[in-house]
């Protein structure tokens, strides 16, 4: 009779321990569906990073050729006017206090009396016109 027992309660608890296998299986395989699943999402979500990436990489280096272009067209530009302003024998002078910027051409410099080395900053140039 207790024989009889230990071994039903033995059945039982395999059983049980059979059930609780089968859960585990289940869930197992659930997590591992829905890992796959985030995997796969991640996979896409790297693929339209890197393709936006490109693409803002793109962007940049055109917008990076457009300011070249346009810096080599102002130099050039600047190039001819000093030509143009030697040429004519203006004297001309320029001035902007927002970035303290100031230009003066050759012969502007010549009629102050100073050559072409000198009054190269707005700094050296207030100082003849503002004597201390």
């Amino acid at each position: 009779m207790k024989t009889e027992r230990s071994n039903t309660k033995l059945l039982e608890a395999l059983e049980q321990e059979k059930l609780a296998r089968k859960e585990a299986e289940k869930l197992l395989e659930a997590k591992s569906r829905e890992l796959q699943q985030t995997n796969q999402e991640l996979l896409e979500s790297n693929k339209n990073f890197d393709n936006l990436v490109a693409k803002r990489a793109d962007d940049l280096k055109a917008a990076q050729e457009k300011a070249e272009k346009a810096a080599e067209n102002v130099t050039e530009s600047l190039s001819r006017l000093e030509l143009i302003i030697q040429a004519s024998g203006a004297s001309i002078w320029d001035l902007d206090l927002d970035y303290n910027y100031f230009y003066c051409s050759n012969s502007f410099k010549k009629s102050l009396g100073y050559d072409a080395a000198e009054l190269h900053t707005y700094d050296a140039f207030k100082n003849i016109i503002h004597l201390s």
